[in-house]
């Protein structure tokens, strides 16, 4: 199992990375850097309104609890992650109120990919925590299997940075607000981990009721994750597919739980 004492280094990264986020917010480099990206951006509107799909709450839980093959740890780390970012998130934006760009740029002066946000506040960005939570915990994953490589490792870190900064692209927020939301993601999964892994049994010692009584519990999370995702709203038209995708993806890993309880049962 990996640890989560992260070294001093760490420690010290992330609160460069925090100070850096708020001298950038404090700073006009964020509204020429926001500007300038807009000017300048050659990727398809398709791609960020896909990527920013994967830093909602309802989809990082979709995607994590579709990885545990196991008994809801991770499902249940990921849960903790998600409340525990979003409450974060919440003190910080309104102890550092910033309003929208839409809400104070002219129109002309960005594009806007899918509906623009006017109201609730900027900094920090909740789905860029949502990304960093997403890409920590499936590296943690991998790391207790022994599963992790180099090169999944730098996909995933690349899928975080995209995911993240198309809340940029999509003109829905600063670049300090991706860089503070980022570091807060990475506290939430790494306290959840620690959470999930304090004084757990192992996954030996769980009674074959126990373990039907997970899968039913994971079954249930994962039918309430594909309503949640068929039916929100998410502002980004030209991602409806992968949204699809995503609720299609809660409901067969809910099947094949079921699959497996009900094979439990007849045995």
């Amino acid at each position: 199992m990996p640890s989560t004492n992260l070294p001093w280094s760490a420690w010290m990264l992330a609160l460069a990375l925090v100070a850096f986020g708020i001298w950038l917010h404090l700073s006009d480099l964020n509204v020429r850097w926001f500007t300038w990206i807009h000017s300048t951006s050659v990727v398809p509107d398709f791609f960020w309104a896909n990527a920013t799909l994967l830093g909602f709450g309802w989809a990082v839980l979709i995607v994590i609890t579709a990885f545990d093959r196991e008994h809801g740890r991770w499902a249940a780390a990921s849960m903790i992650a998600v409340v525990l970012g979003g409450v974060l998130i919440a003190i910080a934006k309104r102890m550092a109120y910033h309003p929208r760009p839409a809400a104070v740029l002219e129109a002309s002066s960005f594009s806007v990919i899918g509906e623009p946000i006017f109201q609730s506040g900027s900094m920090p960005s909740g789905h860029a925590a949502g990304a960093a939570a997403l890409v920590a915990l499936l590296i943690l994953a991998l790391l207790e299997r022994g599963q992790l490589t180099k090169l999944r490792a730098t996909v995933l870190v690349l899928l975080g940075m995209c995911v993240a900064w198309s809340r940029v692209a999509v003109g829905a927020h600063w670049p300090a607000d991706v860089v503070v939301g980022v570091v807060l993601g990475l506290l939430a999964s790494l306290g959840a981990y620690r959470v999930v892994n304090f004084g757990t049994r192992s996954q030996q010692s769980l009674s074959a009721t126990q373990l039907k009584h997970r899968m039913w519990w994971l079954c249930s999370l994962e039918l309430g994750l594909a309503s949640v995702c068929f039916g929100t709203d998410t502002g980004q038209p030209l991602a409806i597919e992968f949204q699809g995708f995503l609720g299609g993806l809660a409901l067969l890993s809910c099947l094949w739980r079921l699959r497996r309880v009900l094979g439990r049962s007849g045995a």
